[in-house]
This record gives C-alpha cells, structure tokens and sequence, in this order.
C-alpha cells in the first residue's frame, strides 16, 4: 500500500508541475496581449493629443491673431461710435507686426501701348483684338 501511495503521490506532484507550467504560460500570454493593447492604447492616445494640440495652436496663429484684432478693433470702433464716446488711436499688436503694403501695380511703357486699338474703338465689354 505505501507504495502506492508513493505512486499517486508523485502523479500528484507532475499534475502541479504541469498545472504551475500551464498558469505561467497563461500568465506571460496575458502580458503579451496587454502590452501590445497598451502600445496601440497609447498610440491612440499619442495621436489625439497632437490633433488637439494642432486644433489648440490654430487658435493662436499669427492670421488668426491678427483677424481676432481688426474684428475685435472694429467691434470696439463701432461701440465707441453708438456711444458717442471719441475713438483713440491705438498701436498694432506686436504679434501682427506693420501693417502690409499692398504691391505696387506694374506701369506699363507709353511705347509698349501704342499700336493697340483704343477702349473706345472697342465694345463696353473691352478692346476688339
């Protein structure tokens, strides 16, 4: 009889062997799984914080700081006006800088003109070619 117990006893013992090896596959496989969630995870959320801030620095760009300004000054002008209250000249922000000039238009020489047939020779619409 003992040693049949001796026998069972280490059929008992192989069975918890292979039961410890079973659980520490199934552990490193779970890991597995939550480290690669974890990377697309946080890729995920890597690439929603970029879009917002890009969405967030829009709000303070240059152009759009500088449309903010004219259309606030205008509201403030218009305001001032109803009320009767004198308008202040006020300094550009520094973000927009001097104000731009417009491009000077191209003159055309005299002698590059002459030969084309006139406005009036032509129709409302333009020159007759």
């Amino acid at each position: 009889m003992p040693r049949v117990l001796a026998e069972l006893q280490t059929q008992v013992d192989s069975l918890d062997e292979v039961k410890a090896q079973y659980y520490h596959e199934v552990i490193e496989s779970e890991e597995e799984v939550w480290e690669f969630i974890l990377s697309k995870v946080s890729l995920m959320v890597r690439s929603q914080l970029e879009v917002s801030e890009r969405i967030a620095s829009k709000g303070s760009s240059d152009p759009v700081q500088r449309l903010a300004w004219l259309n606030f000054a205008g509201y403030r002008d218009r305001q001032r006006a109803r009320s009767g209250r004198p308008t202040q000249a006020r300094p550009a922000p520094a973000a927009c800088g001097p104000a731009r000039r417009a491009s000077p238009v191209p003159q055309v020489p005299q002698h590059a003109v002459r030969g084309l047939p006139s406005r009036a020779a032509g129709t409302q619409h333009g020159p007759v070619f």
